[in-house]
């Protein structure tokens, strides 16, 4: 099975992201080392994982978002979701 692993700034612009948010879901475990990410010993920064990224993104995403909810995952398991205004 093939696995395409991404720099940082490829997963950036991958996702649609700044690399500074990409950084910032690495820290708070949104985006978990040994599962989302890894660094080997030489390298010189992280290597992503394209599809185990996007999966975990997708989790956040589906019918609330249709409706056009604001739903971000987070680092225990549960997504944050906008409250309604309508």
């Amino acid at each position: 099975m093939d696995k395409e692993f991404l720099t940082i700034t490829e997963a950036a612009d991958y996702f649609g992201w700044s690399i500074q948010t990409l950084k910032n879901r690495m820290a708070s475990g949104v985006l978990k080392r040994g599962i989302h990410w890894f660094k080997r010993q030489g390298e010189i920064g992280p290597r992503f994982d394209r599809a185990a990224c996007a999966a975990r993104i997708r989790e956040g995403k589906g019918e609330n978002e249709e409706r056009g909810q604001v739903v971000i995952p987070m680092a225990r398991g549960y997504n944050l979701k906008s409250v309604d205004q309508g």
